[in-house]
């Protein structure tokens, strides 16, 4: 996880630019972030976006399960649009496992995995059990989900991420954040 933090540090600027994350900005973060992944599956549209809106769920499961299939690694999205909200997975095929992370700690993740479930897949779930201390407002829940996301692309699990991001200050938290932001938008 240093390594990763540390790659991010050239990304660094003088002003910290917090901000709420609109399903716009998100979507915008989601496409850089899949090109600088080399993501093959989902490159140009939201079909692996999960929508919740006023308690109806959206989603094309067939496309999402096509997908499933021809991914090794496969991130997905549950972007609930009322609160703003975002959780993120990623599907492995090789461990056959899903990582759900939730920076609302516990907050409907057993509605969010059989959200899942409805996708039929016999992969064990591993979802975080531990708070996120840079996260006290639940507003960084769309930067924190990609850069999970980005570090499972890098060789590094959920855990190992959630212990290196609840290890170090909250202001190096911020930082890491901002910068990865900044990585994204450039």
């Amino acid at each position: 996880m240093d390594k990763i933090s540390n790659k991010l540090k050239k990304y660094k600027n003088d002003e910290f630019n917090p901000k709420l994350f609109k399903y716009n900005d998100f979507l915008s973060l989601k496409f850089s972030l899949t090109k600088k992944l080399n993501i093959n599956c989902f490159k140009n549209d939201d079909f692996d976006v999960i929508k919740i809106k006023k308690n109806k769920i959206y989603f094309d499961k067939n496309i999402i399960l096509t997908n499933i299939k021809k991914c090794k690694l496969l991130p997905l999205y549950i972007y609930d649009i009322n609160n703003d909200h975002l959780i993120s997975l990623v599907i492995d095929n090789n461990k056959k496992k899903i990582s759900l992370f939730n920076t609302s700690l516990q907050e409907n993740n057993t509605y969010y995995k059989k959200i899942i479930n409805l996708f039929n897949l016999d992969y064990k779930f591993i979802l975080n059990n531990d708070n996120i201390k840079c996260d006290t407002y639940k507003n960084l829940c769309v930067p924190l989900s990609l850069l999970m996301i980005f570090c499972y692309y890098n060789k590094i699990n959920m855990n190992e991420f959630l212990n290196y991001i609840n290890k170090i200050s909250v202001e190096s938290s911020y930082n890491l954040i901002d910068n990865f932001i900044n990585y994204l938008e450039n």
